[in-house]
């Protein structure tokens, strides 16, 4: 996946990928959907083994299985089986697979130094919820897995880092055979479990390239043996999916579970170090997609090494809560990735946490009113006909609508005064200096006291503020922000930009010269009278949607009172000349009548 390989050539390879997943996921589904939602049944042999992951070491390097627990109808117990026996399947493959009903399995049973062979029939057996659970969650992470690869592969096709992301989610739609699959034993499911097996330590070392080519990062200090120790890490990786396969193939791999176990740590140790380092040296919403980085990457990965230790294995329902979370976090995980490489902008992860809560609040509430809706209901409504039903429905729903609407601006300041204090104190400062400003007569104060309200408010970014002139021109008339011109030209692609939003403008989103980071439009009735220019925040973030928000608000006010101040200045300067004008035409008639009186002399 070299940068030299045409993005033409390099599409069709990502396709012919996801279309083969595609097609293993459909092989797979043919024979997974009649068990699960036709006849509800599938084949069992009764008997829960040691080969769950992280169940025992030895189960995930060995085809010699130790049965844990027998039921008591199970063929094996009716064999003379016993748990603590040890089992080997004829077919290896066949510890992955639910039988059909009745299906013949040979396997080979070991207890001490004896040993016999077995030929049982599959009995039927109902699928439980947890199987359930896990196999539809398999199936949305892998569908899901094959959609993120096919719009990295594309969207982002001449970039090198961005190859391996897809290709780190090509691998992972194979996740839908980790576990248990319903395909029969035939070439396709060979196949298939084989290159899940195989793939699965790749992921992680094509994560590792991913992080360490995201950003054209200074090779210095920790940047430098990063890299260096990335071809160590890759023959770690190419060395246990070699292993692997060795393993998918029936042979014994003693020290597999151990390397998987090191390509997981060493993988994710690598990128996260690699990704903080990142955003470590980088600013603005660079900074910020890091941050997204690392924390899917940690979603994604923490859960799913809790099912390797045995202490945390908790279960409800027969479900294991590890495999509930390793499911849900790649999910996230898979959202957080896309959302970081894929969006041209993307908000502070403070921010997105601050509105989280925010709607997390509001379901909840809106869930409370069905729930107080639906006891009114069964209170009130006894015996009462679908009329009820249909008026009840209704009412729920205009309720909901009208009450939460009003409380959302409510909750929201709510949780920002409870999680998120320093920045409802910034703002309501800064809201308070806007409502104070319009009561400042002088330009000059203004203009001063606007600067400094917004330093305060960006933690000292520093700030510019520019004015229009008669001949079209912007001239600065103060500023805290150093290298700024002081004018700018007509012809700067700011400016229509500008003009045409009239809102927050972000300078890498058009081609200025202007340092700072953004744009603040200062306008009255569609005519631009001036803007801000707001520097770059200290901590190297971008600034956050609401931020940008009360921002434009202050500029935008602040421009209304220095319109208000100009038409005042104007109107003052009208009535000095009306004066002047009246004196002036008195003066004149003064004239005309000494000249009248002049003129009857003679």
């Amino acid at each position: 996946m070299r940068k030299r390989l045409a993005s033409s050539l390099w599409k069709w390879l990502i396709s012919a990928l996801a279309l083969s997943s595609a097609l293993l996921l459909v092989f797979e589904l043919s024979a997974g959907i009649p068990a699960l939602l036709v006849d509800n049944r599938q084949g069992s042999l009764g008997a829960r083994l040691n080969d769950q992951l992280g169940e025992s070491e030895e189960a995930q390097s060995s085809h010699y299985l130790t049965i844990l627990e027998l039921a008591p109808d199970s063929p094996l117990r009716a064999a003379g089986a016993l748990p603590g026996d040890k089992l080997k399947f004829d077919r290896p493959i066949d510890r992955w697979r639910k039988f059909l009903v009745g299906e013949p399995v040979g396997l080979t049973l070991y207890r001490g130094d004896s040993e016999r062979h077995l030929r049982l029939a599959a009995q039927a057996a109902r699928p439980s919820f947890a199987e359930q659970f896990d196999y539809w969650g398999r199936f949305l992470v892998g569908a899901t897995s094959i959609l993120f690869s096919l719009l990295i592969g594309f969207q982002r096709a001449e970039v090198r880092c961005y190859r391996y992301l897809a290709a780190v989610f090509a691998a992972l739609s194979l996740m839908y055979f980790f576990t248990f699959s319903y395909s029969p034993p035939s070439f396709f499911y060979r196949f298939s479990k084989a290159a899940n097996l195989t793939t699965y330590p790749l992921v992680w070392y094509w994560c590792v390239c991913f992080a360490l080519l995201y950003q054209p990062y200074a090779q210095q200090g920790l940047r430098r043996w990063l890299t260096r120790s990335r071809p160590v890490y890759g023959t770690l990786a190419f060395g246990t999916a070699a292993y692997s396969c060795w393993f998918a193939l029936g042979h014994e791999a003693p020290l597999l579970w151990l390397m998987i176990f090191l390509s997981i740590i060493g993988g994710l140790g690598l990128t996260i170090a690699s990704l903080y380092q990142g955003w470590h040296a980088t600013h603005g919403e660079i900074r910020q997609r890091h941050v997204w980085l690392m924390a899917s990457f940690l979603t994604g990965a923490v859960p799913g090494m809790l099912a390797f230790i045995p202490a945390l294995d908790a279960s409800y329902n027969g479900m294991r809560i590890t495999a509930f979370a390793a499911v849900s976090g790649q999910l996230l995980m898979y959202l957080g990735l896309a959302y970081a490489v894929l969006r041209v902008r993307v908000f502070s992860f403070d921010f997105a946490v601050h509105r989280m809560l925010v709607y997390t609040v509001l379901s909840i509430l809106l869930l409370a009113l069905v729930g107080c809706m639906e006891w009114l209901a069964k209170t009130l409504l006894k015996g009462g006909g679908p009329q009820h039903s249909m008026a009840l429905f209704t009412a729920t729903v205009l309720v909901g609508y009208l009450l939460l609407h009003q409380l959302h601006r409510h909750i929201e300041r709510w949780v920002r005064r409870i999680f998120f204090s320093q920045w409802h104190a910034k703002e309501n400062q800064l809201r308070h200096y806007v409502e104070e400003a319009e009561h400042i007569t002088a330009m000059d104060a203004l203009l001063a006291s606007c600067r400094a309200a917004v330093d305060n408010f960006t933690g000292q970014a520093g700030c510019a503020i520019y004015l229009r002139q008669a001949t079209g021109e912007y001239t600065l008339a103060t500023s805290t922000l150093p290298g700024v011109p002081l004018a700018v030209a007509e012809s700067d692609a700011m400016l229509p930009a500008l003009r045409a939003e009239m809102d927050a403008l972000l300078f890498k989103q058009v081609g200025t010269a202007m340092r700072g980071e953004i744009a603040l439009p200062m306008g009255h009735r569609g005519a631009l009278n001036g803007f801000i220019v707001v520097g770059a925040r200290a901590d190297g973030l971008a600034y956050r949607p609401d931020e940008c928000e009360v921002l434009h608000y202050t500029a935008h006010q602040i421009g209304l009172d220095l319109h208000a101040l100009r038409v005042a200045a104007l109107e003052s300067e009208l009535r000095q000349m009306e004066g002047k004008a009246a004196g002036q035409g008195a003066t004149l008639a003064a004239l005309a009548e000494r000249g009248r009186q002049a003129r009857s002399l003679l």
